[in-house]
């Protein structure tokens, strides 16, 4: 689960209760009320979980999902589209009010990539909803790639995530929400497809069978 999640506005993160208890996005429409979210992770846990069970550095990540929970305290929540991103930087503070942090979210992040593109949809509290960030097997963005690399590279990440139309009004639980799971990334990995001593034992059976079968060719004398 996330550590930390801030709501930037136009004067900055906000900071009242639902500052950290909610993740909001809200376009244009909204007026001074608008913002994007910010989320951040720790991997440090399930990564010596991955070196543990593959060896250190023996896996790589098949799957990423972002998993966020509906949370909508005011009952004003619209539909509309939703732009997930990622950045490399995870070192500027996202919830203190003197930071450079300020709604819209263009220009706060210079080395944000796109990941994908979601409709949002109100379907009430502590709906799930889970977006595919990552995926081996399929088509994946730049920006997901870069998510991937990140995720082998480092033990932080960070997401944003932004109106991508105007009427937007998306509210989720945040990581002090009472009722409802913080933002959460589910990574999948696995190990190698042939492990060091199992690769070792078929070099070895292949090499036999050859030399037998150079054996049985060589003409008798």
């Amino acid at each position: 689960m996330a550590f930390q999640n801030a709501t930037i506005q136009r004067d900055g993160p906000r900071q009242d209760e639902f500052g950290t208890s909610l993740l909001v996005v809200e376009g244009q429409a909204s007026g001074d009320s608008a913002a994007y979210g910010l989320v951040r992770f720790d991997l440090s846990d399930i990564k010596t979980q991955f070196d543990r069970r593959f060896g250190p550095g023996g896996w790589s990540v098949d799957s990423v999902d972002l998993v966020l929970s509906q949370a909508d305290p005011f009952f004003n929540a619209y539909d509309g589209e939703v732009e997930v991103f990622f950045t490399g930087d995870d070192k500027v503070e996202i919830s203190q009010p003197a930071n450079a942090l300020a709604y819209p979210f263009a220009g706060d992040f210079p080395d944000a990539e796109s990941i994908l593109t979601y409709a949002f949809m109100p379907l009430g509290d502590g709906q799930r909803d889970t977006h595919t960030l990552f995926d081996a097997a399929g088509a994946t963005t730049p920006g997901g790639s870069s998510l991937m690399n990140d995720i082998l590279a480092d033990t932080t990440v960070t997401l944003a995530l932004a109106e991508s139309d105007r009427a937007v009004a998306a509210y989720y639980a945040g990581i002090a929400h009472a009722d409802f799971a913080g933002p959460t990334l589910r990574i999948a990995a696995s190990g190698a497809t042939v492990p060091f001593k199992q690769a070792t034992r078929i070099k070895i059976s292949t090499l036999t069978s050859w030399t037998w079968s150079r054996c049985k060719l060589r003409p008798s004398t």
